[in-house]
């Protein structure tokens, strides 16, 4: 998975469901004008999530291909 990806999701996300995207960017909005310091601390926790999940998505991909891999040994 790559950023190009990650941002075409993002996109078909967002002209799939507008209502809800809107939604979304009203409260992050509505967030940061009422507790900036709470926002930004949740944002900061979840980009860390996002690039925690980002940097160790191959690792669940190649345990998945040898999991496969495995499977196919054993029943030949």
């Amino acid at each position: 998975m790559d950023l190009e990806t990650i941002w075409q999701v993002v996109n078909n996300f967002v002209y799939g469901h507008p209502y809800v995207a809107i939604a979304i960017a009203a409260v992050i909005v509505i967030g940061a004008c009422l507790r900036p310091k709470k926002m930004l601390k949740f944002v900061l926790v979840i980009l860390g999530v996002l690039v925690a999940g980002y940097r160790f998505f191959p690792f669940g991909q190649a345990v998945l291909s040898g999991m496969t891999g495995k499977e196919q040994m054993i029943t030949k």
